[in-house]
């Protein structure tokens, strides 16, 4: 039991802003680099676009379609506006817009 107490004392305080806006900024680069990897590989429309418009996925084919495919045009473009949302997205959360939400 004192272990048990040892360990939560331990982990049981407040942790600093500092370090967790470290960890979203290192968290929200990481990705930003893997998504411009994306772009260099030219693997926008593979990846984030519908069998349809050259995917390798078939999100289309599903019973419940996902909710991006209701919203965006199952297209070449589609998956450009995706890919660029995740991208603006990604960015905000670099730059500490919107952290909350």
């Amino acid at each position: 039991m004192r272990r048990l107490r040892a360990w939560v004392a331990l982990w049981d305080r407040r942790e600093h802003p500092r370090a967790l806006a470290l960890v979203r900024v290192c968290m929200a680069a990481v990705l930003l680099w893997d998504l411009l990897t994306v772009v260099r590989l030219d693997l926008v429309v593979p990846l984030f676009g519908p069998l349809e418009a050259g995917g390798i996925g078939n999100p289309l084919g599903r019973k419940a379609v996902p909710w991006l495919y209701t919203v965006l045009p199952p297209t070449v473009g589609g998956a450009h506006l995706a890919f660029g949302a995740a991208v603006g997205l990604t960015v905000s959360l670099l730059v500490g817009l919107f952290t909350r939400t």
